[in-house]
């Protein structure tokens, strides 16, 4: 029976991956990353190694070389199955560091398992080395992948915080738009913390921008107390409940608002 030594640190890549192989009658071995990966080929010795590219403590291109120098480990057949680097470039250095495949996520179930039938099967001959060449060229090379992959999740990380910052003003706009007036609820502490219209509706003075729970409370309408009071305390008690009530608080010249 084939047994894999699978490397990602992604536990859900982990989980996707053990299933396909497991479906499909093989052993697998997992590892979060290339140091816990190097131990579990110590304990027991797999068929095959597929391994994620970028993780911490020790990458897909360390744990790699690592194999590649040692002499049991030369004889395993390593497959890069990777999402995040996906240029030729990486391709092409996995390759020369004597990877026997390079596969990108996702992979229809029946197509990973062809392709890595082919490569054990082309695993039989003798060890992949990587061919001979410069360190300090391979090195260079090495970093510049790095290089490339962080400028990039930068990019990525700044796109997200830009959409991020859109979507808070757009929804402050909407909010002012509508005249909506929130509160905020501080668990810990028990404070609440009112927006502008929410002071308005309520008739409380602009420098009064908060209060305590128990003053909220005060304020609820007393046919509609219980009913809001046992859902709120159902929700923080479990995390779950109906929270779209509708409900009347008591403005300061003695009205109740809805």
């Amino acid at each position: 029976m084939t047994r894999a030594l699978i490397v990602d640190d992604a536990p859900e890549n982990l989980y996707l991956l053990r299933t396909i192989l497991e479906a499909h009658g093989w052993q697998v071995d997992e590892a979060r990353h290339g140091v816990e990966a190097l131990s579990a080929a110590a304990v027991r010795l797999p068929d095959i190694i597929i391994s994620d590219l970028l993780m911490p403590v020790m990458d897909g291109y360390a744990l790699l070389a690592r194999c590649r120098a040692d002499e049991a480990l030369a004889r395993i057949p390593f497959v890069v199955f990777t999402a995040t680097y996906t240029d030729p470039r990486d391709e092409k250095l996995t390759l020369e560091l004597g990877a026997d495949g390079f596969i990108l996520k996702p992979q229809e179930p029946e197509e990973l398992m062809a392709r890595l039938g082919a490569i054990l099967a082309r695993g039989a001959a003798p060890a992949t080395r990587p061919p001979p060449g410069n360190g300090e060229v391979r090195l260079a090379e090495y970093n510049e992948v790095l290089v490339r992959k962080l400028e990039q999740k930068a990019i990525e990380v700044e796109e997200a915080n830009r959409e991020l910052r859109e979507a808070k003003a757009w929804l402050s706009q909407a909010v002012a738009a509508g005249r909506v007036g929130l509160w905020d609820w501080d668990l810990p502490t028990g404070t609440l913390t009112y927006s502008e219209d929410g002071r308005r509706q309520l008739g409380i003075e602009a420098r009064e921008t908060g209060g305590t729970f128990e003053d909220w409370k005060s304020r609820l309408h007393p046919d509609d107390a219980p009913r809001v009071l046992e859902v709120l305390e159902s929700y923080v008690s479990s995390g779950a409940g109906d929270l779209e009530l509708e409900f009347r608080l008591r403005h300061e010249d003695g009205t109740y608002r809805t």
